[in-house]
């Protein structure tokens, strides 16, 4: 009987901090992606391959489309592959993941964490 209410009280522990945690926008160590939209098909391990200097077309074979393009300047382009707002039950950090093109080369990759 105390067995059970022990792992009842942790149980409920557990789900109380992960309840106010969610509510403080938090990294989740446990799942890192957990309020991250990703782009479909898109990889971790292949994004990390994406470079400065690459062609866009190298970027597009290794990870696909992008979730979006926006403008940032008049040459350059933001191709967005992950955005925030997956979880619905909290709000945790999310993982960025984008590159900015200028004249079909990547001039910067992104892989932050968001706390926004």
């Amino acid at each position: 009987m105390h067995a059970r209410l022990a792992i009842l009280t942790v149980a409920i522990m557990a789900i109380c901090a992960c309840w106010l945690l969610s509510h403080a926008e938090m990294y989740c160590p446990f799942y890192p992606g957990i309020d991250t939209h990703y782009a479909p098909g898109f990889s971790e391990a292949n994004f990390r391959k994406v470079l400065p200097g690459m062609m866009v077309s190298e970027v597009e074979a290794l990870v696909g489309k992008p979730l979006f393009k926006q403008k940032k300047q008049t040459a350059m382009e933001e191709w967005g592959y992950t955005d925030d707002g997956k979880c619905k039950w909290g709000d945790f950090a999310w993982l960025r993941r984008a590159v900015v093109v200028s004249e079909g080369i990547v001039i910067s990759v992104d892989r932050s964490v968001r706390y926004d």
